[in-house]
């Protein structure tokens, strides 16, 4: 697999014309002033390194062939004394090389192609891609590494390669150092970008439990070690923080987390003021998760009580929805796409952050209706109950095409990123957070087989050109629950903790 240089991302009609390419969205200006059909960019990575065609192949044979006929020609005392000082000096070039410069690199690449919103940012105005973290990765060399760690460990996925593998283990070590040093520091500033950092070299734990576990204890971490004054002026990290502990308990199960039970809002600054629609959402699935525990964990109460609870949270989360502020607004468009979008189905997004947010509510939403269907099923067969059936069904199969949806909105296919309308476009494209919703929604109650086919289609499409090994596994979880909840709908267990249990969204 040669290194075939940088080649142009240029879009094919101006390649064809050999004239600049200003690579404009939805269609390049050269393209639509010329009248033709501009047919999008090309992904840069699977072009630096291609596999190898006939006719490299001949060159290579022939090159080695020669390189045969003069070591015949060579006395075998030479000859051994040459292999002996070659085999050394190429150990000693791999050992002190290969690893510092070229994984490095090509670690980073993947990355920055795979899992960074960099190719969304490049496609639009170049301030677009100033964020704090990818600002750090040009200043901070042992930064790049952890990165770097990540990426490689992805693309030995892809390349079945130990050797890319052995140097991601490498640097994942020195990630871990990296963070502890970070979070020791008493420069505040530099902890901007850590969380997400924390995320990332969670993704080399072996299940979904120790992912969660790694995240929570290094967020865990950040908030002990931050300063006051750093977590007023970034009430963010303490909502991503809560988020992940819901999310871990969703997919885990077990008893409400402690670490919940003194939860807070945190202090936000008037000019943030739409961030308050977060807050209210963790407070709603708290109330959902504490109802759920108590029910897994066998309390007495009467299930009428809890169906109760469960329609309550069902309206304020409606509600919820129905009180956004314009930044968690979005436009749907139409693509004849359907591979990748979801019959053809995505949305532009007024703000990221806040679509991420939506993708909680979503989940939550759907799985909370799924309760009250578990729970009207042993009450009763009255006209109210019969009512609260129908629409949790209906608004269950909502929630799990509106999750096909965002999924799609996402740079999951590089070449087909459709970006925000905002300005502030996070580093990374959020792509571990989906796998989970997706699953939930693949098993959801009353989904369509195009839904479950999608899903195991998306799944598949990271596993291949993401790296992601887990995204198999837990596409063969979601077709072995599927074929359950299909042959037998009645006695079938609520899956959202079933898809989880076993699989999460691990690199290694």
């Amino acid at each position: 697999m040669p290194f075939c240089r940088r080649p142009s991302k240029f879009c094919l009609g101006c390649r064809q014309r050999r004239i600049k390419c200003d690579m404009a969205v939805p269609a390049c200006s050269q393209c639509i002033r010329a009248g033709k059909e501009c047919v999008g960019y090309r992904d840069e990575l699977p072009l630096l390194f291609r596999d190898e065609n006939a006719r490299t192949i001949r060159r290579a044979k022939a090159a080695k062939a020669r390189s045969r006929a003069q070591r015949d020609s060579t006395s075998s005392a030479d000859l051994l004394l040459m292999s002996s000082n070659h085999r050394s000096a190429t150990a000693t070039s791999l050992r002190s090389t290969l690893p510092s410069l070229d994984l490095d690199k090509v670690g980073l690449q993947f990355f920055l192609y795979r899992f960074s919103t960099f190719t969304w940012a490049v496609r639009g105005p170049p301030q677009k891609v100033a964020s704090p973290l990818m600002r750090r990765f040009s200043e901070d060399e042992t930064l790049r590494s952890a990165v770097a760690s990540v990426g490689l460990a992805a693309l030995s996925n892809i390349r079945k390669d130990e050797v890319i593998l052995r140097g991601a283990r490498q640097r994942y070590g020195q990630a871990i150092k990296t963070i502890q040093n970070t979070l020791r520091s008493e420069k505040s500033n530099r902890l901007d970008g850590i969380m997400e950092m924390i995320l990332m070299v969670a993704l080399f734990e072996p299940d979904v439990k120790a992912i969660m576990d790694c995240a929570f204890e290094g967020a865990a971490a950040l908030q002990k070690h931050s300063s006051p004054g750093f977590l007023r002026q970034n009430h963010r990290p303490r909502i991503t923080f809560a988020f992940i502990l819901i999310f871990k308990y969703l997919q885990t199960g077990g008893r409400f987390p402690p670490e919940l039970e003194s939860w807070s809002a945190p202090d936000i600054p008037v000019e943030a003021h739409d961030d308050f629609p977060a807050v209210s959402l963790i407070e709603i699935l708290l109330k959902f998760i504490r109802l759920r525990a108590g029910l897994s964990e066998g309390h007495a109460q009467p299930t009428g009580s809890a169906l109760m609870e469960a329609l309550s949270c069902e309206t304020q989360l409606e509600q919820w929805s129905m009180s956004l502020p314009a930044k968690f607004g979005y436009m749907e468009k139409v693509s004849p796409d359907t591979s990748q979008y979801f019959h053809g189905r995505f949305h532009l997004y007024e703000d990221v952050w806040a679509s991420r947010i939506l993708i909680y509510y979503r989940m939550g939403r759907l799985l909370v209706n799924e309760l009250i269907l578990r729970l009207a099923s042993r009450c009763d067969n009255s006209i109210d109950q019969i009512l609260q059936t129908a629409h949790a069904r209906r608004t269950i199969i909502q929630m799990a095409v509106d999750i096909c949806v965002a999924a799609a909105s996402r740079p999951l296919f590089p070449g087909n990123t459709r970006h925000s309308r905002s300005d502030k476009i996070p580093p990374l494209n959020g792509v571990f957070m989906l796998m989970y919703p997706l699953a939930v929604a693949a098993t959801a109650t009353g989904v369509s087989n195009n839904l479950r086919e999608w899903v195991l289609h998306t799944l598949d499409h990271i596993g291949q050109t993401m790296g992601i090994r887990q995204a198999f596994l837990m596409k063969a979880e979601v077709a072995q629950l599927s074929q359950r909840r299909i042959q037998s709908p009645e006695t079938f267990v609520e899956s959202s903790k079933s898809v989880s249990a076993k699989s999460g969204c691990t690199l290694s």
